[in-house]
């Protein structure tokens, strides 16, 4: 075990639930019934709460004596704590806030979009995805219908991560989680076959709608502005998928009109008038083709 691991101790992880939760060392020492001292002394590693205190303090938090094992998922080190302000959301404490009256009632609708602007690992997001899906089970009377439905529900997730380590890990745990979901559904519910052009599909839309970047600053690492896809439902069972910079969704402005990453052929025979300024504008309005959900994965460019 390396020394970053090591440095993970019961104190930091009591001390990052409390400023998590907005809780002063007075205010948790009240509720615990002891000092603050006491409290502080754990904080600091001086000592350690005995084992029905620190159930105690579980309770409180909402989490698992094991959230504070060494290997826990809290935070991953202090370095990364002090630096970028990195602390994980526990599992149970995910539920609780995913259970709030307001966020079941857009849970339950397929439409209703999410965007988490500290995305971490997909703590949340992963949570979502498989509340939606079994949303999207419910609506559906058909295999066929699920696979349109089960798109709609992933496509409403979007999130943004600073920390590259953190996205990798976030996109892998979304699909992961959106393949396993997917096919158990399919085949145990509608006892139909996985249809692979779902799967394919649906890593497309992880991979437009899950974004490293800076969200206060609304661009990438590289500077260059956070892109995302709007993946607006047709008649037809059909898809538009459009691309707007994450700054002019917050200020409710238009689309790029252009698609990100993709490049133009030119005729080497044109005539010169394609030089012309006005003609290259308008060369650069370029869309993704209006396709059904499960042929998202084609990312065809009209």
């Amino acid at each position: 075990m390396n020394q970053e691991q090591t440095n993970i101790t019961t104190g930091k992880q009591i001390r990052h639930l409390r400023t998590q939760l907005g809780m002063t060392q007075e205010e948790l020492a009240g509720e615990l019934n002891v000092t603050r001292q006491a409290l502080s002394n754990w904080e600091r590693d001086v000592n350690e709460p005995d084992l029905n205190m620190l159930k105690k303090i579980c309770f409180l938090f909402g989490v698992n004596m094991d959230d504070f094992a060494k290997d826990n998922k809290i935070i991953k080190s202090s370095d990364r704590v002090k630096d970028h302000g990195e602390v994980f959301t526990p599992k149970r404490i995910v539920n609780l806030m995913l259970n709030q009256p307001e966020i079941l009632a857009k849970i339950n609708d397929l439409t209703a979009t999410f965007f988490e602007p500290s995305a971490g690992e997909g703590a949340f997001l992963v949570e979502l995805l498989k509340r939606k899906l079994k949303v999207a089970m419910e609506q559906s009377s058909s295999a066929k219908l699920f696979n349109t439905k089960s798109l709609l529900a992933l496509s409403t997730l979007y999130g943004i991560e600073l920390l590259e380590d953190n996205v990798e890990i976030l996109v892998m745990n979304m699909i992961t989680t959106f393949n396993v979901e997917y096919s158990r559904i399919i085949s145990t519910r509608f006892d139909s076959k996985i249809n692979q052009h779902v799967l394919d599909s649906a890593k497309v839309i992880i991979q437009a709608n899950m974004v490293q970047g800076n969200t206060l600053k609304k661009t990438t690492t590289d500077g260059s502005p956070i892109i995302f896809s709007e993946w607006k439902s047709k008649p037809g069972n059909k898809v538009q998928r459009t691309e707007y910079t994450f700054e002019s969704i917050i200020n409710q402005g238009g689309p790029t009109g252009t698609v990100q990453g993709a490049t133009e052929e030119m005729d080497l025979f044109a005539d010169t008038s394609y030089f012309d300024d006005s003609k290259k504008e308008e060369s650069k309005m370029r869309q993704y083709t209006l396709c059904s959900w499960t042929s998202i994965y084609k990312q065809e460019i009209a």
